[in-house]
């Protein structure tokens, strides 16, 4: 090794120990957050960005739960229909329709799963998961007739968890808005599929903000493992290894507990809130294998939507 590449590799080094160290030192502080906001993470090398995601995924469920393994963001999937057929979205295919039946989240099941993340035991005798949870994976939320019902549900049952959506902001109304803010919502995100919004949703951002919250046009894309086509030079990641199923996971609308976001059809669901209790649907030991091997980039032991997955830097 030259002297040159030592040099970058003490710089790298200390780098990731820094970001690190400042990034622990805010979630102790805090006690949990979504590192999806800390743009300190991005400025890490490639190759430790996985790894540090990893960690500060340990320390958030450590903290939270008293053991390691435990997930941060959980999507449930109310609704699997939108108004929009976007070219890089699996939703317009076939075989979306087909993995989904019925396309709208029945009481049952969202109650039950519900239920299960109510009943998670966490340190300090407290229960309850109290991550990120988003009632919207595929399809558009706003279309969901019982949304504001449904946000205020998981509200008064997961107090210490950040509930939010992500949606396109065609169905928004400032009265939509307001009834969400009044059933606790923490936090509404709107992308521009057309690059920008209507007048009228510049003006709620600016009355509503920080809930409201607009995203930038998309930049980076999936390819939703190897679902669509989309510009191939913005696919980069992942080379070495995948973190992101280690510390998430989604609820499809029929109750299927699906792999990873990025699996939009179920082509390896690993199990069913119906049938099984969630925490021992993530804690099975062919799921844990599935999210080790993601971790340690042992692609050849991976279902093939992993091996064809590629996104961009997010």
């Amino acid at each position: 090794m030259s002297k040159e590449q030592l040099r970058h590799l003490v710089d790298q080094t200390k780098l990731t120990y820094n970001s690190l160290l400042e990034i622990t030192a805010r979630h102790f502080n805090a006690q949990r957050f979504n590192f999806h906001n800390v743009q300190i993470l991005y400025n890490l090398p490639e190759r430790i960005l996985p790894l540090a995601k990893w960690f500060l995924h340990e320390v958030n469920s450590q903290l939270s739960y008293g053991r390691s393994n435990m997930p941060m963001t959980i999507g449930i999937e109310t609704i699997s229909v939108c108004n929009r057929h976007c070219s890089y979205c699996t939703l317009p295919l076939p075989e979306f329709a087909h993995s989904r039946n019925p396309r709208v989240m029945s009481d049952e099941v969202f109650s039950r799963t519900i239920q299960e993340l109510e009943s998670w035991p966490r340190t300090g005798q407290k229960r309850g998961f109290n991550g990120a949870l988003f009632l919207n994976v595929y399809g558009e939320p706003l279309l969901d007739s019982k949304i504001v019902e449904r946000v205020q549900w998981a509200v008064q049952a997961l107090p210490d968890a950040k509930v939010g959506l992500f949606s396109n902001g065609d169905y928004l109304t400032e009265d939509l808005l307001t009834a969400l803010i009044s059933a606790g919502i923490s936090e509404v995100v709107l992308t521009p599929h057309d690059g920008e919004f209507k007048p009228e949703i510049y003006m709620l951002a600016k009355k509503y903000s920080p809930i409201l919250r607009l995203k930038q046009p998309l930049a980076y894309l999936c390819n939703r493992g190897g679902k669509v086509e989309v510009d191939q030079s913005n696919l980069i990641y992942p080379k070495y290894r995948c973190v992101s199923p280690a510390y998430a996971f989604h609820v499809a609308c029929d109750g299927t507990v699906g792999m990873c976001f990025n699996d939009s059809t179920l082509s390896h669901p690993v199990g069913k809130v119906q049938d099984s209790p969630l925490l021992e649907i993530w804690d099975n030991p062919e799921y844990r294998r599935l999210r080790s091997s993601l971790k340690h980039g042992r692609w050849d032991q991976l279902p093939a939507v992993c091996a064809s997955c590629r996104t961009g830097k997010t």
